[in-house]
C-alpha cells in the first residue's frame, strides 16, 4: 500500500507539472507581439500597368498579392448574368481578353465571355483543382493553370500534378509540364511562371515554353501561392517556415518560423502579402 501510494504521488506531481508547463506555454504563445514602427515603410509601392485587355490578371491581382486596385462599385447592384457551373467553384477567376478564365473542383476549366455568362470553351482535366490561373499577354494571350492528382481529391499519396498553358482564344494547349500536385495559384513575372507543390518544391518554369529554369530543394508541402516583390518570392510551407528566394536563380535568402508550441508548430497554408516592407500571412494556429 505505501509503495502504491509513492508511486500515486509521483504521478500526481508529474502531471501537475505537465499542465503547469502547458498553461506556461500557452499564456506565452498567445501574447501579442507588435512591430516597431521605424521598420515601417508608410507607402505601397504604384501598381505595375496592365494592358488593356487583361482587367483581373492572377490570384491577389499582382505578385505583391495586396488586391489593391482602386473600383468604383457602387450599388444598387443587379444579376446581369449566371453560369452554373456544376460543381465547386473554390478560387475566383482571373480576367481578361473579354472572358472570366476559371476552374471548378471537379477538375473542369472553362472560358466564360464577360458580357453575356456564355461558355466559350472548356477543358476537362480529370484531376482536382484548388487555385485561380494566371494570364499573360504570352503569344497573344495565354491562360495558366495548375492542377492537383486524380480523384480522391484528399489522398494522401498523391504523387503528380500538372501545370497547363492555354490559349486564351480557343483553349489549346500550347505546353504541359509533370510537377507534385499543386494548389498554388501561379504567379507570373515577365516571362517567368513560378509555382509550388505538395511535394515540397518550388518551380520557376518559363512561361513560353514550360522549360525548367530553376526548382528549389524539398521543403515540407507547399499549399499556398507565391508572392513576389523587388526580386524576391515569399511562400509558405507546411513545415511551419516562410522561405524567401531569390527570383532570378532560386537561392534560398532567409527563412523565418512560426511560434513554437508544445505540441509541434503551425503550419502556413494561405498565401502571403507584401507591403510596407513587410510580409503579411496567416497559420493555422490562427494568428497573423
Amino acid at each position: 500500500m505505501r509503495r502504491l501510494l509513492k508511486g500515486l504521488a509521483v504521478v500526481a506531481v508529474l502531471l501537475a507539472g505537465a499542465v503547469t508547463a502547458v498553461v506556461i506555454h500557452r499564456l506565452q504563445a498567445e501574447k501579442d507581439i507588435h512591430g516597431s514602427s521605424t521598420e515601417f515603410v508608410p507607402t505601397l509601392p504604384k501598381a505595375t500597368p496592365l494592358p488593356h485587355n487583361i482587367a483581373w490578371p492572377e490570384y491577389g491581382f499582382e505578385g505583391t498579392r495586396t488586391r489593391a486596385v482602386n473600383l468604383t462599385l457602387r450599388p444598387p447592384y443587379r444579376t446581369e448574368w449566371t453560369y452554373h457551373a456544376g460543381s465547386l467553384v473554390e478560387f475566383p477567376p482571373v480576367i481578361a481578353y473579354g472572358r472570366l478564365y476559371f476552374s471548378t473542383n471537379s477538375g473542369k476549366f472553362v472560358a466564360i465571355n464577360a458580357k453575356t455568362g456564355k461558355r466559350a470553351w472548356k477543358y476537362v482535366s480529370h484531376r482536382c483543382v484548388a487555385a485561380s490561373p494566371a494570364v499573360g499577354t504570352q503569344q497573344h494571350g495565354t491562360i495558366y493553370a495548375v492542377f492537383l492528382n486524380r480523384p480522391p481529391c484528399n489522398r494522401k499519396k498523391a504523387k503528380d500534378g500538372e501545370v497547363i498553358a492555354f490559349a486564351a482564344g480557343h483553349g489549346n494547349i500550347r505546353w504541359r509540364k509533370t510537377i507534385g500536385p499543386s494548389e498554388t495559384s501561379p504567379l507570373l513575372v515577365g516571362n517567368r511562371l513560378y509555382v509550388g507543390d505538395w511535394n515540397g518544391r518550388v518551380w520557376a518554369l518559363d512561361a513560353r515554353s514550360g522549360r525548367t529554369v530553376w526548382h528549389s530543394r524539398q521543403l515540407g508541402p507547399i499549399k499556398g501561392a507565391l508572392a513576389f516583390a523587388s526580386g524576391h518570392l515569399y511562400v509558405g510551407s507546411y513545415d511551419g517556415h516562410l522561405y524567401c528566394f531569390g527570383a532570378q536563380k532560386g537561392r534560398l535568402l532567409w527563412k523565418a518560423k512560426a511560434q513554437g508550441r508544445l505540441y509541434g508548430h503551425a503550419r502556413f497554408y494561405s498565401t502571403p502579402a507584401v507591403a510596407y516592407g513587410r510580409v503579411y500571412r496567416g497559420g493555422t494556429d490562427g494568428k497573423v
